[in-house]
């Protein structure tokens, strides 16, 4: 895993060495084990590295073919570049060295802009093609490695972080008011934006090509259907669905570097285990964490992920995160997050204490989406059930908008009895804005833009539609962006094997019916998992999404304080967006139920509708953010 940066004039000005060093210096988190950068007139490519793959400076980038014409920087794993370069071999193409990244030099040489549709990995990359004077970037079709640029006119600025460009002194950081609320009012920032003015992403499977003169050009060469005809059987789809699965974390274990899992005690990181177990000679390293004051039934998660890892006798480690880890890391979790994102980032201090032993991590991340399992897939499969009993096209029809706008509504207003993380409704706007960003995001609902989501599905089922929405927005907007960023300032790579776009695609052609059944969430993988784990096992892995016991930290003096700190009205005058005394309210109400929770224990604090944790943490990750790149 590396980061990439680069500048490419329109114009004929010069870039200098200097000019790059300055992007990749503020990314070297990504590739501690070494630089490269290469400047041609008005190009300039730089490189950071994390040796994965051939380790010798043979695999060193920035990379080029035999004439120097063709310029490379990727950032990410080619895991079928072993096949990718023998048919290249074969027509003539010769290899320096044992680098997947290579292959992607000769594939751009022999297919041009097809050589995308060839590659199976993760990555992001840029092609400098110095015949026909052009620049591409792009990024593998999950949008599992980041990329970002900025076009000013005069030249384009691209980096793995958002880091990289605003490292240039010519930029003028400012806040894009649009993202901004998204922020507080939904659970991501819809790309391509990104919450800073003129920094944009490249969005999953696009390429963007860049030319010396004429019109940008962006082009997507791949896209995911929902085509839900599969008429397999659950048996026939559970077998397919392991084969493809098995085949995936056999192509992600190509490395030359010590590896490990991440160990939640969910169905999905057992199976990881359970495969890598199969195929390594030697023991498997493991690493799980439970929370100080944990709930008994997330111990039971931290408990099942003990008995896995004694199943498969794994080199397993543990570790405790506990309140004070969250002050002492914060700062720097925010630093690397490079946006307002609303999250815990508690694999943030998985990957510290993992990068002591391995450089890459298998995760089970994006079977979520895949297969549903938040609450919102939940509400969906309750609508999908009602639709499913109307015959009639046109009441099926009329129910369907219903139901669309409603389920809209719900998830933009984010009520608390639905989800605990995004509790801001739509009638505090006014509360929490001040005048000035009341102004300035007058014009922009969320729930429009959750609406016109689903007139983008290629699904039939409605639940098939929202985890396709999910997939396309969620995951790649918020899941991934957290893994890649928490994961990369600890200089560790995470490896997703269910994100293979094989099995995604053949995911994407199963009805309904085989992801959620009688109220078993991922019910098809729990059917696959019962070739590889034993069948006492199987109905006991979790059913909801764990994170850390935020609601009762955030009783405890240590954190408390820190938040009150955070949150103080002389901090937030700084920038004048948020309403000083409906932040202190919110504190106050919150401080308040810390009597009615010693009465009445968990249940009457966690499901009261004054129970402010997610408003909170929401308030505290912007203020920090905003200190952080803005003062």
């Amino acid at each position: 895993m590396c980061g990439i940066a680069g500048i490419y004039n329109f114009k004929k000005d010069s870039v200098l060495p200097q000019d790059i060093s300055k992007m990749t210096e503020v990314i070297k988190h990504r590739g501690p084990d070494g630089e490269g950068i290469w400047v041609k007139n008005n190009i300039g490519l730089g490189h950071r590295r994390l040796s994965i793959i051939d380790l010798s400076k043979k695999g060193e980038q920035p990379m080029c073919n035999e004439d120097q014409s063709v310029w490379l920087v990727c950032n990410g794993e080619i895991y079928n570049s072993g096949k990718l370069r023998e048919e290249l071999k074969k027509n003539g193409h010769k290899f320096k060295s044992k680098s997947d990244s290579e292959t992607i030099v000769h594939l751009y040489e022999e297919y041009g802009t097809k050589f995308l549709e060839k590659l199976n990995g993760m990555f992001a990359l840029a092609i400098w093609d110095g015949k026909k004077q052009r620049l591409i970037i792009a990024r593998d079709r999950l949008g599992i490695k980041p990329l970002y640029y900025c076009v000013d006119g005069e030249k384009v600025i691209f980096s793995s972080e958002i880091k990289g460009i605003i490292a240039q002194p010519s930029f003028k950081r400012e806040v894009d008011f649009e993202s901004l609320h998204y922020y507080f009012f939904h659970n991501n920032i819809p790309a391509p934006k990104t919450i800073f003015k003129n920094i944009l992403s490249v969005l999953p499977s696009e390429f963007i090509i860049f030319p010396k003169q004429g019109q940008i050009q962006k082009n997507k060469y791949w896209q995911l259907i929902f085509s839900e005809n599969n008429v397999e059987d659950e048996k026939e789809a559970s077998r397919h669905l392991f084969g493809l699965l098995e085949e995936s974390v056999k192509s992600h274990m190509v490395s030359d570097v010590p590896t490990g899992v991440a160990l939640s005690g969910g169905v999905d990181s057992s199976i990881l285990v359970a495969l890598l177990s199969k195929y390594s000679k030697n023991p498997v390293k493991t690493f799980s964490f439970s929370f100080e004051n944990d709930t008994s039934v997330k111990h039971r998660d931290f408990e099942m992920a003990g008995k896995i890892a004694r199943l498969f006798k794994t080199d397993h480690y543990t570790f405790v995160l506990r309140p004070r880890d969250l002050i002492h890391s914060l700062d720097r979790i925010v630093e690397s997050l490079e946006m307002p994102i609303n999250t815990f980032a508690f694999d943030y201090y998985l990957c510290r204490e993992a990068a002591k032993k391995v450089k890459i991590i298998f995760t089970g991340d994006g079977t979520e989406e895949l297969f549903g399992k938040y609450w919102n897939h939940r509400l969906a499969q309750s609508m999908a059930h009602v639709l499913d009993y109307l015959v009639d096209k046109v009441d099926h029809d009329y129910m369907e908008k219903r139901f669309i706008e409603k389920y809209s509504q719900i998830v933009s207003e984010r009520s608390w009895h639905f989800s605990g993380l995004y509790s801001f409704l739509q009638n505090d706007r006014k509360n929490l804005y001040s005048s000035f960003l009341l102004k300035k995001t007058k014009d922009y609902n969320v729930y429009d833009y959750l609406f016109s989501c689903f007139n983008q599905t290629t699904a039939k089922n409605f639940l098939n539609k929202v985890l396709e929405i999910d997939t396309h927005q969620f995951l790649a907007n918020h899941t991934l962006t957290i893994l890649d960023r928490v994961s990369m300032i600890n200089s560790v790579e995470l490896r997703p094997p269910f994100l293979d776009y094989r099995l995604v695609e053949y995911v994407a052609s199963l009805p309904a019916r085989l992801k959620s059944k009688q109220g078993i969430t991922k019910y098809i993988l729990k059917q696959s998992a019962r070739r590889i784990i034993p069948e006492t096992l199987i109905d006991k892995f979790r059913s909801g999404v764990t994170g850390p016991p935020i609601s009762k930290w955030l009783l405890l003096p240590d954190l408390g304080r820190y938040v009150k700190q955070v949150l103080s009205p002389k901090r937030l005058r700084k920038h004048c967006f948020l309403r000083e005394d409906y932040v202190n309210l919110i504190i106050k109400e919150h401080d308040h139920f810390k009597a009615h929770y010693r009465m009445h224990e968990n249940y009457y604090f966690l499901n009261s509708s004054k129970n402010h944790t997610a408003k909170i943490w929401k308030l505290l990750m912007f203020q920090l953010w905003w200190e952080k790149y803005f003062l």
